[in-house]
């Protein structure tokens, strides 16, 4: 009796151990941590991609968590992510989505980043969705068709490139062809090869040149520096030369046009000049009587003055 009840004492210790065994087996394979220190990160991509709850999370190749939740917001997924510590994420850290194994299953791959700044678990994390067994399989089967067509339309063309094989005039041409291109590769290499020594030698003249013209230009710098300012300087003089021969022309305008306002006026106001240019009796008059006083004085020369004078009484 008493070895009866140690057996079953003993089978019931291995089932609370299997058991025991069995929960902390799934905690640490479905990536649930019992430390109560995990950080929940927020990763947003355009398609789940076929991620589920309990989905591995590994950095680097590393387990690290596993997802949460996998809520659809706004145009996008958001998965939210339990992962074991966040020291070692950048700013920059992004987020894919990979296939888990070839049979399938898919998990959450985390890359750190090389930023110097830590990463803030309150901002979303970008991620990524990559190309599955699956999409691969779709994809091949969408292309099937032009994949069907593509090798038709590649065996037309090996059939016209085999009916061109088999005319002997293509083949001939072909061929002469081909000779002509030899020949004149042949041609090109004789003549490389005759001046060869002449190719050289005029390479290295133009270094040479070269050289010398970079030295002569070292060497004149300075001259040539002071002959553009000289000519800046002459052109500065010749512009002010200008600016004055420009004034003295608007000068000669004035003066012109004053000149010919003294002459419209002599002869449009009647004055004195005006009358003794353009008046032929003041004239004449002022000629007589210059004739007049010429007689006269040619008398007071010849004959005296007589002059009469009465003092104290009237005549």
């Amino acid at each position: 009796m008493l070895n009866k009840n140690n057996n079953d004492m003993k089978v019931g210790i291995v089932a609370i151990i299997g058991t025991i065994l069995f929960i902390v087996g799934m905690v640490l394979g479905k990536g649930i941590s019992i430390s109560g220190k995990d950080t929940q990160l927020k990763i947003r991509v355009s398609n789940s991609g076929g991620i589920k709850v309990s989905s591995p999370l590994v950095v680097n190749g590393v387990k690290r968590g596993s997802v949460v939740a996998v809520d659809n917001v706004g145009n996008g997924v958001v998965i939210t992510v339990s992962i074991d510590d966040i020291k070692d994420l950048r700013e920059d850290a992004t987020a894919k989505i990979t296939i888990l194994e070839i049979t399938g299953g898919k998990k959450i791959e985390i890359f750190p980043g090389q930023s110097s700044n830590l990463y803030n678990p309150n901002i979303e994390m970008l991620g990524r969705n990559t190309a599955d067994i699956s999409d691969m399989i779709s994809l091949l089967s969408d292309v099937s068709g032009d994949a069907v067509s593509l090798i038709r339309r590649l065996d037309t063309v090996s059939q016209a490139f085999t009916k061109v094989l088999e005319d002997g005039t293509a083949m001939q041409n072909l061929k002469l062809t081909l000779d002509g291109t030899s020949n004149l590769v042949l041609n090109t290499n004789t003549l490389l090869n005759k001046n060869y020594n002449n190719i050289d030698e005029t390479l290295k003249n133009i270094k040479i040149i070269t050289a010398d013209l970079k030295v002569a230009i070292q060497k004149h710098e300075p001259n040539i520096d002071s002959l553009f300012t000289e000519l800046k300087s002459t052109l500065k003089n010749i512009d002010n030369l200008i600016g004055k021969t420009d004034k003295t022309v608007i000068n000669v305008d004035n003066l012109l046009l004053s000149i010919n306002g003294i002459t419209n006026d002599i002869k449009t106001n009647g004055s004195l000049v005006n009358r003794l240019l353009y008046d032929k009796h003041l004239s004449n008059d002022l000629d007589s009587t210059l004739k007049s006083l010429s007689t006269l004085v040619n008398s007071i020369n010849n004959h005296g003055v007589n002059v009469n004078v009465r003092l104290g009484t009237r005549p």
